[in-house]
């Protein structure tokens, strides 16, 4: 009977993440639509980081730490997750956007997922055991939704945020929340960006040399990013102290940066970025000042989160590399926009599954080496410790 319920829950909660994911892209879109149609938005970016800041900590000082928190309460927590999550983090997120923030929706989406199987738990009164599994489904719901990759969601689910002992649990939940949420927002009226199906090159050994390098280019530059943002977010906390302050300060930067390079197609998700590196070879220094805008956006305290972002650094990597390996950058794009996304979130195998979901499952082959390689060159040494 507790199992009946359980999957009920999943998918009542599965369903309102769908349909909420759905009207957040939509605003998503139009504040992103907003930004580019009118510059002068980009000068309210440290009013409106300051905003959302002093918001989270009027309203909800426990939920700062957005994702995160909900992995807490599904490892350890002994309490739901409010759904006040939700306004907040969609508050949050379309702030971040509409001003020209670079970051990302990934984290706003599992925050819905999470917030909505949070209220779901308590409606239903599951025994804490089911709620940490219904909010991985949640998570796994919310991924799916805004993603297109079901399956992706609930293996990433599963590697970010459930522990070993909870993982052969959690698998049947997660692929029920990851395709509930999925076919929702699909039934709704929206739709996911379309990727080409990519060409393979002829497998021979200069070809595994070429991989080589860039598996070794796609760990340094995620290597990299955390440096970045782990840096930016230690200057804060020995320096201002106030979130409200960091986030005024790092908008500040945002703006500064904007001027310096002379673009503003670092801003907001990269959606342009990865269009091009499909279409051509980019410049190297595209992928760099994309993930330098992401790392001052997140580590100053913006809302949003760093997936969609590090999808756009990759792929213009991996297109970039295309010129020193003579590979086709449609194929070295492909790679790297699922493996840098992997190694920067300890989710190789996710990331390979995003990656054949997005570019065809004849892509597996070369995916799965390309991330658990690049995962393992950035994480090892850890271990090792």
């Amino acid at each position: 009977m507790k199992t009946i319920k359980l999957y009920i829950a999943i998918l009542l909660a599965s369903i309102l993440t769908g349909i909420t994911a759905a009207l957040f892209m939509h605003s998503l879109n139009w504040a992103t639509h907003q930004q580019q149609s009118f510059n002068w938005l980009l000068w309210l970016l440290p009013l409106g980081g300051a905003a959302v800041a002093l918001a989270y900590h009027s309203y909800a000082p426990e939920l700062v730490n957005g994702t995160p928190y909900v992995v807490a309460q599904i490892r350890s927590g002994h309490k739901t997750v409010p759904y006040r999550l939700v306004p907040l983090v969609i508050f949050g997120t379309l702030i971040t956007h509409l001003f020209g923030g670079s970051a990302g929706r990934e984290g706003t989406a599992m925050q819905i997922g999470g917030g909505t199987a949070g209220l779901t738990a308590s409606i239903t009164r599951l025994p804490l055991p089911l709620q940490k599994l219904l909010l991985l489904s949640g998570l796994s719901a919310g991924f799916g939704a805004l993603f297109g990759t079901p399956l992706a969601a609930a293996i990433f689910a599963i590697e970010s945020a459930a522990l070993p002992e909870q993982r052969k649990y959690a698998i049947l939940p997660c692929l029920t929340g990851a395709f509930a949420g999925h076919y929702t927002f699909m039934l709704v009226g929206s739709t996911h960006a379309l990727y080409p199906l990519i060409e393979l090159p002829a497998l021979h050994w200069q070809l595994i040399w070429k991989l080589s390098l860039t598996v070794f280019c796609f760990a340094v530059a995620a290597l990299s990013f955390r440096f970045m943002i782990r840096g930016m977010k230690k200057i804060w906390q020995l320096t201002v102290k106030k979130a409200w302050l960091a986030s005024f300060l790092g908008g500040l930067i945002v703006i500064a940066l904007v001027y310096i390079v002379q673009s503003r197609q670092y801003l907001g998700l990269g959606l342009p970025i990865i269009t091009a590196a499909f279409d051509e070879i980019v410049s190297p220094e595209v992928f760099a000042l994309k993930l330098l805008f992401t790392a001052v956006t997140v580590g100053s305290g913006f809302i949003g989160g760093d997936v969609t972002p590090l999808f756009a650094s990759g792929a213009a990597l991996g297109s970039s590399l295309a010129a020193y390996t003579g590979l086709a950058p449609t194929f070295t794009s492909a790679l790297g926009l699922p493996a840098l996304f992997g190694a920067v979130n300890k989710a190789p195998l996710a990331a390979a599954i995003l990656g054949a979901e997005l570019f065809g499952w004849h892509m597996i082959w070369y995916l799965l080496p390309i991330c658990l390689l690049s995962s393992l060159l950035i994480n090892y040494p850890k271990r090792l410790r």
